[in-house]
């Protein structure tokens, strides 16, 4: 479409996509925190941004974009949330409303540390993935985890500790590699 004064107006489609493409990883970010599975959270960031599509024409292009589609993405969490209640593991509404604030402000520089985790955990068993949700993210204590597995209550802290360790020594090694690839 164009204006008479020989301008062309911004195709829509062509806008929503270079903006969301600005914020794909800032947004699966951002889903990933507040929702406990991965696949869930792949699911509810498609949903996003087919409801982001659907609302592009509500947005107010004076804001930033990235923040936008955070606060859409957090109905979608908590549409999710209402629909799976009866899960069994599920974050407290104060924790996503916590985090969702937090997340909104932060920097949209990608960060990849959040790609590194998720090819480190994919290399921890799903034994250690479960311990290390258990005690991390569920929220359940580790005397609770020990107990139900009938470990000791130290050796439990210390196979969590040595996850983690073995966690953060390959996301170090990943964002190495990358630097001197750079």
């Amino acid at each position: 479409m164009a204006v008479s004064d020989n301008t062309t107006l911004p195709d829509p489609a062509a806008e929503f996509v270079r903006l969301l493409a600005a914020q794909e990883q800032r947004l699966g970010s951002y889903v990933a925190t507040l929702v406990p599975n991965w696949s869930d959270a792949d699911d509810i960031v498609q949903q996003t941004k087919t409801r982001l599509w659907e609302q592009f024409g509500t947005y107010d292009r004076q804001k930033d974009f990235g923040t936008w589609a955070c606060v859409i993405a957090r109905y979608e969490v908590l549409a999710f949330r209402t629909r799976t209640a009866r899960s069994r593991v599920h974050f407290s509404q104060e924790f996503v409303d916590r985090v969702s604030d937090d997340l909104t402000k932060v920097s949209p520089e990608p960060d990849s540390r959040l790609a590194f985790l998720e090819e480190c955990l994919k290399k921890l068993s799903q034994w250690q993935r479960d311990l290390l949700w258990r005690c991390c993210v569920a929220g359940d204590s580790t005397r609770k985890v020990a107990s139900e597995l009938g470990r000791q209550v130290d050796s439990t802290r210390k196979a969590v500790l040595r996850i983690r360790r073995e966690l953060f020594r390959c996301i170090e090694g990943a964002r190495q590699k990358e630097a001197e690839q750079s």
